[in-house]
């Protein structure tokens, strides 16, 4: 699947200080993990955003079926379901080009879509409003009633 966090520290590589200060270094270890997570959250926005319209034209090649461009559809599908529950409106407008395209051009992935927007809504911080929203762009497509009828059973 798609990694939701920054690539994982090598082990041959301690934090600073952990040898010589041991649990004392606990609580600053846990706040710099903190700000790495919420940096790594705020680049990859970044980096969505920015490409968001360079990647909406090329959606339909990536949708044929071969099967690393799959791969490469899951990834992008699913970062866009997991950001789409904390991005403001105007990131989230060319975020709902992406489940649309994809259910445009490969129906069979619409189940992988819904189940992917269901552990979106499951999150605390998800806004149901924002999901209304998906629901409205998508339906219009056949393939996207049957992700609508997935996610929602």
């Amino acid at each position: 699947g798609v990694v939701s966090g920054p690539p994982p520290r090598p082990a041959s590589q301690p934090l600073a200080g952990q040898a010589r200060h041991g649990i004392g270094e606990t609580r600053g270890e846990r706040t710099a993990n903190v700000q790495l997570r919420i940096n790594w959250i705020h680049e990859t926005k970044r980096l969505l955003t920015s490409y968001c319209d360079i990647l909406s034209p090329q959606l339909g090649k990536i949708f044929e079926s071969d099967s690393s461009k799959e791969n490469m559809t899951k990834a992008t599908t699913s970062l866009a379901t997991r950001f789409l529950i904390c991005w403001s409106p105007s990131f989230q407008e060319p975020l709902f080009k992406l489940p649309l395209l994809l259910l445009e051009n490969n129906s069979n992935y619409a189940p992988i879509l819904a189940t992917e927007c269901a552990r979106c809504l499951a999150q605390p911080t998800a806004d149901p409003a924002v999901f209304v929203n998906l629901v409205q762009s998508v339906y219009p497509v056949d393939a996207g009633r049957s992700f609508v009828t997935v996610l929602f059973l």
